[in-house]
């Protein structure tokens, strides 16, 4: 495939969708895995993960719309990619306050998230996703302590939201690294492609 048809409005919605589909498919891993949790008694029998996983794939139809239709064209952000990580964010939150002992675990659920960034987000934007991670589970585990605070343990708390601190840190890291990287090999390959163009005009002329 040429470059000029890698840049046609048609091609790029078809990547957009199918990152989109992906992240669906990740999705539905989870909730498999929530389930089967839920049977072998790892998860809280109280997880209410319908409701919570309407939420997401109800949010990513709106995305799907707006993608395929081709509305999103016309925002700075045409693959909705923050948008997308904000939907997953939020519903992760959501299904860690019921993860009992397996939220170390689970906490790299907001890791997978974090990926579909590192080729989109440049690295103020996946700082800001960052902070919105530590903010929603800093949340969660500040509104715990309030709530149930006797099944509370401050040892493991800190630890956790620890680890999720520093990971998040590797990701803005590694992530901005790698767009760098990514605009690098873009403008090279842009730039080969105009001295191909003054090429083929130079022989043009000679001939």
């Amino acid at each position: 495939m040429t470059t000029a048809q890698r840049n046609t409005p048609e091609y790029q919605t078809r990547i957009r969708l199918r990152r989109q589909l992906m992240a669906l498919y990740s999705y539905t891993l989870v909730w498999l895995g929530i389930v089967a949790g839920m049977e072998l008694g790892i998860f809280d029998p109280e997880t209410p993960h319908g409701w919570i996983f309407l939420f997401i794939y109800a949010s990513n139809a709106v995305v799907y719309i707006a993608i395929r239709t081709g509305a999103s064209r016309l925002l700075n952000d045409p693959s909705l990619t923050v948008a997308q990580m904000i939907i997953g964010i939020l519903g992760i939150t959501a299904i860690l306050h019921y993860a009992n002992e397996i939220r170390g675990a689970m906490l790299s659920i907001y890791f997978m998230v974090m990926t579909f960034g590192v080729f989109a987000l440049d690295r103020f934007k996946m700082v800001m996703m960052s902070l919105f991670i530590m903010t929603c589970y800093t949340a969660l585990v500040l509104w715990e302590w309030q709530t149930y605070s006797e099944n509370q343990i401050f040892g493991i708390s800190l630890s956790q939201w620890t680890i999720l601190a520093l990971g998040l840190t590797w990701f803005v890291y590694v992530g901005g690294h790698m767009y760098n990287l990514q605009q690098r090999i873009r403008e090279q390959r842009e730039s080969l492609r105009d001295n191909q163009q003054r090429l083929s005009e130079s022989n043009n002329r000679l001939q």
